[in-house]
């Protein structure tokens, strides 16, 4: 288990597979690198909260995206312009894209008011 949470934790380190190295080789590997402390630590109570509510909200989003790839939408490259967290889906008749992030389409989503509208006075009435 301890090679495997490494292994899958930083799969950028340059060692061989877990099955070729014993866990002590592989937990040395992560000492000399610095990152042994930092892999092997638990998170503390708010990081677990936090992460566990992150995984909620992605396995929602997962499903109401299934859901809808069942209805026929399309999933698309593209992924929400606001949140960048999921990919687009597109709507089958009208081929309006829509985001689960933020349960909205896309064209709905408001655009910041330009910096020009916000210094303008009001006209007032004559």
């Amino acid at each position: 288990d301890q090679m495997m949470t490494l292994a899958l934790h930083t799969p950028w380190l340059p060692i061989p597979s877990p099955s070729r190295m014993s866990a002590t080789s592989l937990a040395s590997k992560a000492a000399e690198m610095g990152l042994h402390d930092q892999m092997m630590t638990e998170p503390s109570p708010e990081e677990k909260k936090r992460l566990d509510a992150n995984r909620k909200r992605r396995d929602a989003q997962s499903q109401q995206m299934s859901q809808l790839l069942l209805k026929g939408w399309k999933m698309l490259g593209e992924h929400c312009p606001v949140t960048g967290e999921v990919p687009l889906m597109q709507e089958p008749k009208t081929g309006r894209k829509f985001s689960v992030a933020i349960d909205k389409f896309v064209d709905e989503i408001s655009a910041p008011a330009s910096p020009q509208t916000q210094t303008q006075p009001k006209a007032q009435p004559q």
